[in-house]
């Protein structure tokens, strides 16, 4: 069987490079596909004057990076046989972003046939409108702040072609699409990611576009409900318990730097509570939402879930990595792969944790294994581990990855909806009416989007009247 790993980043950042899938590779008997796509406004960037332009419907469309992953699985099937892969047998997997993107394998009709089983590890079923990634911030229909719109304006500027925002406006308005066209695509790469620079490299833009051709025009959730508009194949989804709580210790919006180096959380009921209501959205978002839409329209297609509970990292009073990361996010890689996060994080793994991290880290390459070779990670390619349960609407049994001391490897019925998460963020203390406000942005509104979970209604309801909406995006990150 073949895996093909398509890696996490935001869309904007990242590389294969980090993941060693040699072990995972020889300890299972698969055959394992890391891959490069192009990224940021290199991958995705939808403009109409691009679009008027464009040679045909798929260059037209700004989804560049998803027609990098449709080629490579072509590529896969007319060449893994020569290193000892079953083209017939073809599972894609991915994390973060890289999962964002396996959904949106599962929704184009431009990859249907080319695999034959999906793993979303972290993933949204989210994609974003034309007038999310190309308007105006301030137009009616606000476009995101690293949209297409407007990082054209800051080129302009920076090519001392406007003195600012307004006159680079009026500089695009004298120019027709070819014009438009030609100069951006006459940018060299230092220029076109220079308004970009972020101190962490990762930064928030548009991609995954509702184009009508790579993908639909309609919402991913949306395109699940419709047995005859998505790539049916059987899927194993999860999220981790602590998602969220690796953004907020790299935000610094709640924590502090004990000898101005090492994090610590200032506020460990307001950071723990905003780590779980962000992290039960991402489970609903990335595993209830999509499967319970799958399960509808493809009532006998197998579907599986985990959550990824492993914290037992190092403790002390100088750096508490239980309560800063938690099961955080991308951790679980770290079970599949050699290390990512442990890498660049002393303390995630030890002698003291490493013998039960490796048993974890076998079982779940097992389990992995065992969904590429059939479909279903029954008791692991092994047959020796605990049965996987079915997921279904009715009985949403999940698979939690943890060593004994957590509990260990178990199952449990865990569903978690976004009117779940929306009623618990209207109750949930201790939070300002400002935080709840953001919180509800960050959510509903500035999701990777999932603009269409949003209300107005609900909003105002909040008490988030004296708060313009898009005002408060990344507010509570």
């Amino acid at each position: 069987p073949v895996m093909v790993f398509v890696h996490g980043g935001g869309n904007t950042i990242g590389s294969a490079r980090p993941y060693d899938a040699a072990h995972f590779a020889q300890e299972q008997g698969v055959v394992i596909v890391t891959l490069n796509y192009r990224l940021g406004p290199l991958g995705w960037f939808s403009h109409r004057a691009l679009r008027s332009t464009a040679a045909d419907e798929r260059d037209a469309s700004g989804n560049f990076a998803l027609l990098d992953l449709i080629a490579a699985l072509g590529w896969v099937r007319e060449n893994i046989a020569a290193f000892g892969g079953n083209a017939g047998r073809v599972t894609v997997f991915g994390e973060s972003a890289g999962a964002r993107n396996i959904y949106s394998l599962l929704a184009t009709p431009l990859a249907k046939g080319l695999f034959h089983g999906a793993i979303v590890q972290s993933g949204a079923a989210g994609s974003y409108t034309r007038a999310r990634a190309e308007n105006p911030v301030d137009d009616p229909q606000p476009g995101a702040a690293n949209g297409s719109h407007e990082l054209t304006l800051a080129w302009l500027q920076r090519r001392g072609l406007a003195a600012d925002r307004t006159a680079a406006n009026a500089v695009l308005e004298q120019l027709g699409d070819s014009d438009i066209a030609d100069f951006l695509r006459g940018l060299p790469v230092d220029e076109l990611m220079a308004p970009l620079a972020t101190r962490a490299g990762l930064y928030r833009a548009p991609a995954l576009f509702r184009d009508g051709v790579v993908l639909p025009e309609r919402p991913l959730l949306e395109v699940f409900e419709d047995p005859q508009a998505w790539n049916q194949v059987p899927v194993l989804a999860g999220t981790n318990r602590d998602e969220m709580k690796l953004f907020q210790a790299l935000s610094g919006r709640y924590t502090e730097n004990r000898f101005g180096l090492i994090p610590t959380v200032r506020e460990p009921a307001l950071y723990n509570v905003v780590a779980r209501l962000h992290s039960r959205q991402w489970k609903a978002v990335g595993v209830d939402e999509p499967l319970s839409r799958m399960a509808q329209t493809a009532p006998e297609l197998p579907l599986y879930v985990y959550r990824f509970d492993w914290d037992d990292m190092r403790s002390s009073w100088l750096l508490n990595l239980p309560q800063l990361l938690g099961a955080g996010h991308a951790l679980e890689l770290d079970f599949l792969f050699g290390p990512v996060i442990a890498r660049v994080l002393p303390g995630v793994l030890h002698d003291g944790n490493r013998r039960a991290a490796n048993l974890l880290g076998r079982m779940m390459r097992d389990y992995w294994a065992g969904f590429a070779y059939n479909g279903k990670p029954g008791s692991g390619r092994s047959s020796t581990l605990p049965v996987w349960p079915r997921w279904t609407v009715d009985t949403p049994l999940l698979l939690a990855l943890d060593e004994p001391s957590g509990g260990g490897v178990r199952s449990e019925i865990q569903s978690v909806r976004v009117e779940d998460v929306k009623a618990e963020l209207r109750t949930e203390q201790p939070l300002s009416d400002r935080q709840r406000c953001a919180l509800y942005v960050d959510m509903f509104l500035d999701n990777n989007g999932m603009s269409e979970l949003f209300s107005s209604r609900e909003y105002q309801n909040l008490g988030c009247a004296p708060f313009p909406s898009w005002s408060l995006a990344g507010q509570s990150r």
